[in-house]
């Protein structure tokens, strides 16, 4: 019995010295992955700014390029618009003063008649002198 105690003893010895080999193992273990755990959250971290940056800088780029087209866009319909309200203002234009006689001639008519009552007030003037017997 006593061999068997023995066995006992030693087994339980054994069983102990395996154990905490097992808690030891562990303990490293766990402190290995903790430091991998750091290492590979800064890591994390890095393409994250960097993943950010990269979508920031290609949203500003499509962002400009959609402001630009747009621009571009606007710019174009604006300048044919303004071609073709041109081009009506001057039919417009065209037609009107093709219509007109000018300035010229109204004036013309006016002194005609300016002259004609001058002449007709001098004869008057004449015929009232010689009735009048004015000297």
């Amino acid at each position: 019995m006593s061999k068997i105690l023995d066995k006992l003893e030693y087994l339980e010895h054994h069983t102990e010295h395996e154990l905490m080999a097992v808690e030891d193992h562990i303990k490293v273990s766990t402190s290995k992955l903790q430091a991998q755990e750091a290492i590979s959250e800064g890591r994390i971290d890095e393409l994250e700014t960097k993943v950010v940056s990269n979508i920031n800088g290609g949203i500003e780029k499509r962002l400009k390029q959609l402001e630009n087209s747009l621009d571009e866009g606007l710019v174009h319909r604006i300048t044919s618009v303004e071609k073709v309200l041109n081009g009506k203002i001057s039919e417009s234009v065209v037609a009107v003063t093709s219509g007109m006689g000018g300035w010229k001639l109204p004036f013309f008519f006016l002194f005609i008649m300016f002259i004609a009552s001058a002449v007709g007030l001098y004869m008057w003037y004449q015929q009232m002198k010689r009735k009048s017997h004015l000297p």
